[in-house]
């Protein structure tokens, strides 16, 4: 089987066959001058931790920046800022309950859904490290998601499937969207919100200008999250 990946540097495609996934392959590309180039793919069984880091009482939810890597703890309830350089904790930001649905960054800012009694939706300004805002919009499912597009964060807010739409310029809820009931995970690409519905089983297009419901595709049963990989190279 043959596997595409579009890479910073160009389009590399990789040769792999299904009995030697866990063996070396070698992928070969073109860089942004037209230059052919071949990278060797190595097998997870060959990746070792090279840092192990204490974050508290329980780590859940990452998020990798420029510059930064943001995890989600409890004991207490806090985001952790991981400076991936030192690969030491640099800073410890509060929260008033447990970090659910993802985390997204956008705008200087890191956006954390809180679950519990008093469920809502906190910035944390990657600029100061400290808490910026919360607002008072619930997250609809501790598995849920949150999306950050050029202009607005996306979360779903209930089980009936009612994406809201934040403007981070004023903080409060610009546009609530009627999608199939049971969406939980959406995610930005390309000028599209995509919004994965578990019980529904459809992926539904969500337009990132007007927030128009474009189309919901049927997709099977269960599908839960949705994610977009981009593989760097550095070339």
């Amino acid at each position: 089987m043959v596997a595409a990946l579009t890479l910073v540097s160009g389009k590399l495609t990789c040769e792999l066959e299904p009995s030697k996934i866990l063996n070396f392959s070698s992928c070969i590309g073109r860089n942004r001058r037209g230059s052919e180039f071949q990278r060797r793919v190595e097998p997870y069984s060959l990746i070792k931790p090279i840092a192990t880091i204490k974050v508290g009482g329980t780590a859940d939810w990452v998020l990798v920046t420029e510059d930064a890597v943001w995890v989600a703890s409890t004991k207490p309830f806090a985001i952790l800022r991981i400076d991936p350089a030192i690969n030491r904790i640099v800073a410890s930001i509060r929260i008033a309950g447990e970090a659910c649905s993802g985390l997204a960054f956008g705008f200087d800012t890191v956006w954390v859904p809180i679950c519990g009694s008093n469920p809502a939706l906190v910035r944390i300004d990657a600029t100061k490290n400290a808490l910026s805002a919360t607002l008072r919009i619930a997250p609809a499912g501790a598995e849920g998601g949150i999306a950050a597009s050029e202009d607005s964060i996306w979360m779903v807010t209930d089980q009936h499937g009612t994406l809201v739409r934040v403007d981070p310029s004023t903080n409060k809820v610009r546009q609530r969207i009627l999608i199939p009931p049971g969406s939980f995970n959406p995610v930005f690409s390309g000028g599209i919100i995509w919004v994965t519905g578990i019980e529904s089983s459809v992926l539904t297009a969500v337009d990132a200008d007007s927030g128009k419901v474009l189309e919901s595709i049927p997709v099977g049963s269960k599908l839960a999250f949705s994610r977009l990989v981009e593989v760097r190279f550095g070339r």
